[in-house]
């Protein structure tokens, strides 16, 4: 379960909306979204466990002093999976996930998940302002049938 504080205050239907979208999205690679709550101070995701944590803290020795690192054929297998649930993120619903670098989780086969699918446009305008000058245009643009960007 995640916790969203930073996720902008935006119109109720806009969020169910989004969020019944990005809900839908079914793929290998991708950590579905099971459930949310919403109350007028906060906003809950839930999603799948897994194993494996975060891929961030394997390749920067965060979780444990003991952790082996990674061989060059599973960064491979990787980069791999996380190319194939960008793509169908981007072919099934033509979003962009917005903020993948911390949201790749692995599974017990340390096959690679993205999670808390683009969720992006719902962040907050002054964090979205700090990091939309490093996305592409089909980035910034993608998802204005949200209502979200002028």
């Amino acid at each position: 379960m995640t916790h969203h504080p930073k996720l902008g205050i935006t119109a109720k239907e806009t969020f169910d909306r989004h969020i019944e979208t990005i809900g839908k999205l079914r793929h290998p690679n991708l950590i579905s979204l099971q459930a949310y709550f919403q109350t007028k101070e906060k906003r809950l995701l839930v999603y799948d466990y897994q194993s494996n944590g975060i891929l961030y803290s394997l390749i920067h020795c965060t979780r444990s002093t003991r952790a082996k690192p990674l061989h060059w054929t599973s960064c491979l297998k990787i980069a791999q999976d996380v190319v194939q649930g960008l793509a169908y993120i981007h072919q099934a619903s033509r979003l962009v996930h917005g903020k993948l670098k911390s949201n790749v989780l692995l599974g017990a086969d340390f096959e690679a998940c993205i999670t808390e699918n683009c969720l992006a446009i719902l962040s907050e305008p002054s964090e979205m302002d700090e990091e939309i000058s490093h996305k592409a245009l089909e980035a910034r643009t993608s998802n204005r049938h949200l209502g979200m960007y002028p």
